[in-house]
């Protein structure tokens, strides 16, 4: 999140979150970027987002609340969460990506204050933004344009054992190296 203590030269940008194991949380993400300069180019990828649980550990349990913010890319994540992939509300998210990602769809999946669910909360609060080649486990397909794939539940994406928390995918998962470079 930005801060504005320091007026317009506060600003948060070039950040990148990448190969970290984030487990048992109440909320995957809070990205805040509407105070000062705001925050610009964020990218989110390679990690595992495991046991994110609202009830069990406080919080709303989505993957990521979000508003305000220039820039982002979530690519390449494995994300366990028990509530919504997005609450996104306030200002829009300009030149958003989210592909690449094995995530739960769960109640709503992407979700946006005051406009519902799947495209026209896309529409609202990520305009333009790219939604592809994602594994959205439980998903709907009518909720968004884009090609995704929609398992029907963990079982069908092929962990080597996701009871434990051993999210790599099986020599035989039908979805390994179906990543756009391969992976």
């Amino acid at each position: 999140t930005t801060r504005a203590d320091n007026g317009n030269v506060t600003i948060i940008e070039d950040i990148e979150f990448s190969g970290n194991i984030v487990r048992g949380t109440g909320g995957g993400m809070n990205i805040l970027g509407s105070e000062g300069s705001g925050g610009h180019r964020l990218t989110i990828r390679n990690n595992i987002f495991d046991d994110i649980d609202g009830q069990k550990w406080g919080g709303g349990g989505h993957f990521m609340k979000v508003t305000d913010w220039d820039g982002m890319v979530i690519e390449n994540n494995t994300v366990r969460q028990k509530n919504n992939i997005t609450v996104a509300y306030g200002e829009p998210i300009k030149g958003f990506v989210f592909r690449n990602n094995i995530i739960y769809e769960n109640e709503y999946g992407f979700f946006g204050d005051g406009t519902g669910v799947g495209q026209p909360a896309i529409d609202r609060f990520f305009p333009g933004g790219k939604i592809t080649g994602n594994l959205i486990i439980g998903g709907i397909k009518d909720r968004y344009r884009e090609a995704n794939t929609f398992p029907p539940s963990i079982e069908a994406v092929g962990f080597i054992n996701a009871a434990t928390g051993d999210l790599g995918l099986r020599p035989d998962s039908r979805y390994l190296k179906s990543g756009a470079d391969g992976s």
